[in-house]
């Protein structure tokens, strides 16, 4: 009789590796990774919302370098309220290109530094900034907290301890901007004739904000607005311009 054919199995073939589909709500400390601050946000597409979860009063220290954002977003960190992001005084924490406004809520930044321009935050786009703390950030140029090239709107935002090589220790607005609310505090920019120890910006509509002990080594201790500025309800105290 015809022998049967030997019961050789095939090989077995791996199923793909299909990626884990990347996510916009953070939810660990890494710099980088899953669920990390940098992969919500390079995982945000345009008009998205980044947001946080289970991360109040913890700490994102960044170790490769400033996180970009190249589309307008949202940042909240509403729901994990004093998470801190720690650029180590090694770069920036933010590079801001995008092409539209980005909205940055919540958050504390601080140890940012650059030789250039902005220490912590450096934005091209319209920014708009609510409830946030710029802290102990560094710039050898322009703007020892942020840079901002275009417009900027700050809502109970405070930049405290941030120095500048140039104009604006705390902030350098290239355009105008609107000052809600908040303060700045002991800012400095150390620059020969610099502006602004506090705040540095073109035009300037500000309501109850409070300017204490900003030093400018030139004109404007607290503030300097290069054309209309429309103040109501500001405290200065103790701003010093040499």
């Amino acid at each position: 009789s015809a022998l049967a054919a030997p019961n050789v199995a095939g090989p077995v073939l791996a199923a793909p590796l299909v990626p884990a589909p990347c996510s916009i709500v953070v939810q660990n400390t890494d710099d980088m990774g899953p669920h990390s601050l940098r992969d919500a946000v390079a995982c945000a597409a345009p008009g998205g919302v980044v947001l946080f979860s289970g991360l109040t009063n913890q700490t994102i220290t960044l170790t490769s370098g400033a996180i970009p954002i190249s589309v307008p977003m949202t940042i909240d960190a509403s729901d994990s309220p004093g998470v801190k992001v720690d650029a180590n005084n090694a770069s920036r924490v933010f590079n801001i290109t995008a092409s539209g406004t980005v909205t940055l809520t919540g958050l504390v930044l601080e140890n940012g530094h650059t030789n250039g321009n902005g220490g912590a935050l450096f934005a091209s786009p319209n920014v708009v900034i609510n409830q946030v703390q710029v802290l102990t950030s560094t710039a050898g140029s322009q703007g020892g907290g942020l840079y901002a090239a275009s417009t900027a709107v700050f809502s109970g935002t405070q930049f405290i301890s941030n120095t500048a090589g140039a104009s604006g220790g705390g902030a350098w607005v290239e355009s105008d901007a609107v000052v809600i609310g908040g303060r700045f505090e002991r800012n400095i920019c150390q620059g020969s004739g610099c502006q602004g120890g506090g705040l540095n910006v073109d035009g300037l509509t500000l309501t109850g904000t409070q300017f204490i002990g900003n030093d400018s080594s030139g004109n404007g201790g607290g503030v300097s607005a290069d054309s209309a500025a429309v103040l109501t309800n500001g405290r200065f105290e103790d701003n010093r311009c040499n």
